[in-house]
Order: structure tokens, then sequence, then C-alpha cells
């Protein structure tokens, strides 16, 4: 039979170490559960953000008091931020550029896995820290979807013309057009035509010469500063000549004409106010169909249309060239 002495001293002697080795391994398995903690404090326009991002990336920030956490120090520093490690000895720093860089500085450090040139001996008190740029991941917003805007421009002028027999006209002028591409803008123009009889065949044969002509315009941005816009024009007109000589008797005499028309134009557009613009223009016109002798009718001769114009002139202008 055993001696209950026996008993007792044997289970003694398998209990103290038992406990002994639970003991001991108790702040080992609390080191196990402990995760990257950090605690910060610093400048709170610093802190705030980081912290926020640190929380985002998985570093606790109130760790238990069995549990090694990294603590570190925010501040600014001549126009950087200034990211000091508080250990036993000399503090490490490091200047960063921004939050995002701080932060990834210090969850290296929480997690302990921060590689050189970070873990190089501390800077000493009278050097200046370290600039280090740290690559940090930062997600790309999405790309802000493409709307289309209808760009139009209109505007209008006055302008003075010189036909190819050396007459003088008046051209008033409304013009709008679309923007197509970047430099290109398509469109309508309407021009007034006016003979002064100032000069040339209307006032040789006694006639007065007034018509339209309308055209389709295409624009094109030759020279962004200054702005200079050039382009093609075609498009079909209408003239009146009316004879008003003494053989007339008070009774005038018209003749329509009329045709195709084309043309260049070239632009000088002078910002004014907002898209409010000023327009210095240059036109040449052709009307290919134009005769190139007077009317008959009867013994009268009338003036018929000029087929060269060169045109100069002024306006205002609203919008897109």
């Amino acid at each position: 039979m055993t001696n209950p002495l026996h008993q007792r001293c044997w289970r003694a002697f398998i209990a103290v170490p038992l406990v002994c080795c639970f003991v001991w391994s108790s702040p080992a398995l609390a080191q196990d559960e402990c995760t990257p903690a950090a605690l910060i404090d610093g400048e709170p326009d610093l802190v705030i953000p980081i912290l926020e991002m640190l929380k985002q990336r998985g570093i606790s920030l109130d760790p238990p008091t069995t549990c090694e956490a990294t603590v570190a120090h925010i501040s600014h520093h001549d126009g950087h931020i200034m990211v000091s490690l508080e250990t036993s000895g000399d503090p490490e720093t490091r200047l960063v550029s921004d939050t995002v860089t701080a932060a990834t500085v210090i969850e290296s450090w929480a997690r302990g896995v921060l590689a050189n040139p970070l873990l190089e001996p501390a800077v000493p008190p009278t050097a200046q820290p370290t600039v280090v740029e740290t690559p940090a991941l930062v997600a790309q917003p999405p790309p802000i979807p493409q709307t289309t805007q209808l760009r139009f421009g209109i505007g209008g002028g006055f302008f003075v013309a010189r036909g190819s027999e050396s007459s003088t006209w008046f051209e008033p002028m409304l013009d709008a057009c679309v923007a197509i591409a970047d430099h290109w803008c398509v469109g309508a123009e309407i021009r007034g035509r006016l003979d002064t009889q100032m000069s040339g065949e209307s006032t040789r044969l006694d006639t007065s010469r007034v018509g339209v002509d309308v055209l389709l315009t295409a624009d094109y941005v030759l020279l962004d500063t200054p702005m200079i816009v050039i382009g093609p024009s075609v498009g079909a007109g209408w003239l009146r000549s009316r004879y008003t000589g003494e053989e007339a008797q008070g009774d005038p005499i018209d003749v329509d004409g009329g045709g195709p028309r084309v043309g260049i134009h070239a632009d000088w557009i002078i910002p004014a106010d907002g898209q409010l613009n000023l327009l210095v223009g240059a036109n040449v016109n052709y009307s290919p169909l134009s005769p190139s002798q007077p009317h008959k009718e009867g013994n009268l001769e009338i003036a018929a249309d000029t087929r060269w114009m060169f045109s100069l002139g002024v306006g205002i202008h609203y919008g897109t060239p």
C-alpha cells in the first residue's frame, strides 16, 4: 500500500515545474498575440490623418500594456514633416514630404521590417535630419468622365471693299460657327453689299448696285497668341443693278444677277472682356460667273457685278473663334 506522504511528495514534485512553465510561458504567449502597434503624439493637424491611415493599415493604436509599441513624435520642420522614433538611446529621426509617407515610415517601424537606409544609426544632434522620400502606394481617384461641351461663336462687323473695276463698296456682315475640333469652327456668314457709287463702273454708268451673299465658312485657328484665324468660304450671291441716268426718265431700269461665290478670309481676334473679342478682318471674294462687260439694255449700259472684291473691316465676336 502506498504511503500517503509519498503521494503528496510526488504530486508536489510534478506540479511545481508545471506551474513554473506556465508562469514562464505566459509573457511569451501574450507576446505572440500582440499586433503591430504605434503610439503617436505631436501636432494635431499631422497626427489625426496619420492615425487614420495607420488604423486603416491594421496598426493598433491602443495596444495592451504587455505588448510593445512604436512611439513616435510628429512635427513640422522647414517645410517638411519630422518623424521621430523614441527609443532608449538617441531617437531615430526622418524628414518626409507628406503625411502618407510619414504613416508609411511609422508602419514600417511598427512592423519591424523597415529596410536600410531607414534603419541606419540616428542622426547626430548637431546634424540636419536626412530627407527621406519614401514611395507610398496611394489609391488613385477614378477618372472624371469627359463631357462634350458645345462651343460656338457669333459676330458681326462692317467692311469697306474694293471691286475689280475700281468700285467702292460697304459690306455689313453677320456670322456664326460651331467648333468641331480644337482648332476648327464651321458655320455660315451673311454679307450685305452696297455700291457707294463713288468710283468705278457705277459712277461711269450711273448705276447703283445692292446685293447679299450667303456663305458657308470654315475657320482654322492658325495662331493662338496673337489669335489669327483663317479659312475658306463658299456660297451664292444675288445682286441688283439699277440704272438711274437721264435716259431712264424717272423710271429706273433694274437688272438682277448673281451666282456662286468663293473666298478666303483672315481675322485677328483681340480679347476684350471675357468671351467678347474685337475682330480685324480681311476678305478676298471671287464671283466666277460675273460678266466681264456691262449689261446691255437697248442703247444703255448698266454696270454688272464685280468679279473680284477685296475688303477690310472691324467687328466684334463672342465665344469660340
